[in-house]
């Protein structure tokens, strides 16, 4: 199977599934990699029964959703991983009465593909942001009423069907707001400019919501970051999963590397400090790299 194929597909949630190979993406800017995680396992697998591979997956399924499928804490291997704690992340905040919520992610395993000005990649990044906001609106759905906002032109159409629980799908529009009450959710699916935010800000005053992959704004007041996943070079990542605080892991090793990543203030935007990350995570990385 083609890997673009393998990556639009990834971030659909199954508690049985054969697991794809499990990657963590790293990269920033121009430099990107992909750390395979599984190398020695899949050199094992190739020379044992069918059998014994079979219980290999099913030792990995265990691994990223930990038992009875929910989510594990520590970096994601790969979307499935992502989706199950980003959906984990929103519940446990809609149970806190969190009413304004951010969930950030790449909606792409190269990161530096994201924004290369490729339409094919454009493409590839709306869908796997449409489809894991599916499967958020599908475990909302349960229990609450939802609503999903589009901010991107098509996106409603690409949204399309197969949600479960009932869902109102609509473009984002100052007169045409969901009318959402108290106990419902509004999903806002990658609100770009201020003027987005700001709607789903006045939104949030009497209802919850919940922004999945926002640009140009993230992190605006006052949505809680609930999940935040960040890989940072080939260091290793910074994860945020709610109501823990943002931890950096090392590459390879998934070690917690003591820093402090917490949110930083500069206006109406509040971001982790990835500085204070990075810097930590290269030192960590170099002593790792040393001790080999």
């Amino acid at each position: 199977m083609a890997k673009g194929s393998v990556l639009a597909s990834c971030v659909l949630l199954s508690c049985c599934f054969e697991p794809a190979t499990p990657f963590l993406q790293v990269g920033i800017g121009a430099r990107t990699s992909h750390v395979a995680l599984g190398s020695r396992q899949q050199h094992v697998q190739h020379h044992v029964s069918r059998n014994h591979r079979r219980q290999l997956q099913r030792e990995t399924v265990r691994c990223f959703f930990s038992f009875g499928g929910g989510a594990i804490k520590g970096p994601p291997a790969n979307y499935d991983a992502i989706a199950a704690q980003a959906i984990a992340a929103v519940q446990a905040g809609l149970k806190s009465g969190e009413k304004a919520m951010e969930v950030e992610f790449p909606p792409l395993a190269s990161l530096n593909k994201i924004n290369d000005g490729s339409a094919k990649n454009r493409r590839l990044a709306r869908e796997n942001t449409l489809s894991f906001a599916k499967k958020l609106v599908g475990a909302i759905g349960k229990s609450k009423k939802a609503y999903v906002v589009c901010c991107q032109p098509g996106a409603k159409a690409d949204f399309g069907s197969g949600v479960r629980g009932a869902a109102d799908v609509r473009d984002i529009n100052a007169k045409n707001l969901p009318p959402a009450k108290a106990g419902d959710v509004v999903v806002v699916v990658t609100p770009a400019d201020q003027g987005q935010w700001k709607l789903a800000k006045q939104m949030a005053e009497t209802t919850t919501v919940v922004i999945v992959n926002g640009v140009f704004v993230n992190g605006y007041v006052p949505f809680e970051p609930v999940y935040y996943f960040k890989p940072i070079s080939g260091w290793g990542s910074v994860v945020r999963q709610y109501p823990g605080p943002f931890t950096a892991y090392l590459a390879n090793s998934n070690k917690v590397v003591p820093c402090d990543a917490g949110l930083v203030k500069q206006g109406d935007i509040r971001r982790p400090d990835l500085r204070s990350a990075a810097n930590a995570l290269s030192a960590a990385f170099r002593d790792q790299q040393g001790a080999a």
